[in-house]
């Protein structure tokens, strides 16, 4: 699961997003689309941590059936 509040992303002062809120549960399969700088590649980052979000939060959860 992904859950996603009251996201803000900066980069360089550029606000690259405003108060995003997004949930994914687990076994949703989603398509991330845009144009050439609409923000897909900050999002991925957000997830994993290479761009720290300015205000809000970012849930990751893992479930692993072994």
């Amino acid at each position: 699961m992904i859950e996603i509040e009251n996201l803000n992303i900066f980069q360089d002062n550029h606000q690259i997003f405003d108060n995003v809120n997004l949930k994914i549960s687990s076994g949703e399969f989603i398509y991330l689309i845009g144009d050439t700088g609409s923000g897909k590649s900050s999002l991925l980052k957000s997830l994993y941590a290479e761009i720290k979000p300015k205000s809000g939060s970012i849930k990751v959860v893992f479930d692993i059936n072994v």
